[in-house]
């Protein structure tokens, strides 16, 4: 946790960091750039870098879902230089069942890299990259018990069996940035493995320093 804060006020101060000067244009267009010479006719300038981060909370819809709940949580930590973007994020999913045990759940622990293009306050995205799906699903039928009418089954108890395997996740997004602070987006995401492909789209919050 104390690396956690330490990290959030180091991305915070990013500004204060690596500082800027804002260089006004007589047509009413704003540069942002660091000033290196001022001259009697002229202004020599180098564009700055960009860097930022966001936080973001996701919701998802699976359509490959089965038998699990087809909405999952989701969240996500975006890394921006220039515009490239680095992403971590983690997908949980479990199975609703009532009458099988244990519940069948997904891990999904993904690390992207990618690139983005501004549109005005709109943002596309496109990312691919690697990670781990783990979790638990049913082995072998140990015990069955209760009694079996017609709507009711009996209650079927089966070996626990841990997995943990790597996976292909590929994302592709759009945003509306109203504020450099803020944004809002939904995006497409398919993740390949040997367990449970997953294939959904998902709404989403941004926080963080989004642009310059």
């Amino acid at each position: 946790m104390k690396h956690l804060i330490i990290l959030i006020v180091i991305c915070f101060n990013v500004n204060a960091v690596f500082p800027q000067d804002i260089i006004h244009l007589k047509n009413g267009g704003k540069i942002e750039a660091k000033v290196t010479e001022i001259g009697t006719k002229e202004i020599k300038s180098q564009e700055t870098n960009f860097i930022g981060f966001s936080v973001n909370p996701k919701y998802g819809y699976d359509i490959f879902s089965e038998d699990l709940v087809n909405i999952y949580p989701a969240a996500e930590i975006d890394f921006y230089y220039n515009n490239m973007i680095f992403s971590s994020s983690f997908i949980y999913q479990e199975e609703f069942a009532m009458f099988l045990s244990p519940n069948k759940n997904y891990h999904y622990l993904d690390f992207y890299v990618g690139k983005y293009k501004d549109f005005g306050m709109l943002r596309l995205k496109l990312q691919a990259g690697t990670g781990i799906i783990f979790g638990k699903k049913r082995g072998e039928l140990l015990n069955q018990y209760g009694k079996t009418s017609w709507f009711i089954p009996k209650t079927s108890v089966f070996e626990e069996v841990s997995y943990l395997n790597f996976d292909i996740p590929l994302q592709a997004g759009i945003e509306f940035i109203p504020s450099k602070y803020f944004a809002i987006g939904t995006d497409i995401n398919l993740n390949l493995n040997p367990e449970k492909i997953l294939c959904g789209a998902a709404l989403y919050l941004k926080i963080g320093i989004l642009k310059k």
